[in-house]
């Protein structure tokens, strides 16, 4: 019995089996991007507080002349922001605390995770205090955290910058930054400050050297959100 003398209701030809294998193929390749978007959103939704897990660019609240000309630059980015990572490259979103910086960097991580790619947003005190407590195991090397986000396709840091930081902790955030520059993985940042000589003070200009390579670079100078609910 040749090929197209099988039973009735099977597949009679090679082009047929093809265009089975073809949509198998379609099909699992669908299944795994499913599975890294419930994980990539999973962990994002694990970093975020209840403050920041609806931020949308749809939901920034539009209260100075500037944010129009902003959100439509951040809508593009957007549109195209899997193919801007792919590249490797950054956001940097700076300017006064209050002004919706990490609102922002969150709603676009979202595009992101529901793409499947993994990210991760991280408050950069937060990050350098769980490393002061357990920096290194055992063996001497370091910790958990720090392989999870040298691991994860963006990383966004929030507020690294705090006048007065020690030393230690300068080496620490450069060699983040620098490990995941070296792998072509971007790392985000909101800062609280717009000139690039006070990034340069606070980090040091080989970590914002990185920051800025290849970046999409945002001034948001305009008023307190908070304060301007205050008043």
């Amino acid at each position: 019995m040749d090929a197209n003398t099988l039973a009735p209701n099977t597949i009679r030809t090679p082009y047929a089996i093809s265009e089975v294998l073809a949509g198998i193929a379609r099909g699992q390749a669908e299944e795994s991007r499913r599975r890294s978007a419930y994980l990539a959103i999973r962990t994002l939704k694990q970093d975020l507080g209840p403050r920041h897990l609806k931020a949308t660019l749809d939901n920034f609240e539009e209260y100075h002349a500037l944010h129009r000309a902003f959100l439509e630059r951040m809508r593009q980015l957007g549109a195209n922001v899997v193919d801007h990572v792919a590249g490797g490259n950054g956001l940097l979103l700076a300017g006064p605390s209050g002004t919706g910086k990490d609102h922002v960097a969150v709603a676009l991580l979202k595009v992101l995770a529901i793409a499947g790619l993994s990210c991760r947003w991280v408050n950069a005190q937060t990050f350098l205090a769980s490393v002061a407590e357990a920096w290194h195991d055992d063996n001497g090397r370091p910790g958990d955290l720090e392989h999870a986000l040298i691991a994860t396709r963006v990383l966004c840091l929030s507020d690294p910058i705090v006048p007065g930081m020690p030393d230690s902790n300068l080496r620490t955030i450069y060699r983040l930054v620098n490990r995941r520059w070296e792998l072509a993985r971007p790392t985000w940042a909101t800062m609280n400050s717009i000139a690039r000589k006070d990034m340069v003070a606070a980090l040091g200009g080989q970590t914002v050297s990185r920051l800025l390579d290849g970046a999409v670079v945002e001034f948001c100078n305009w008023p307190d959100f908070r304060q301007r609910r205050r008043d």
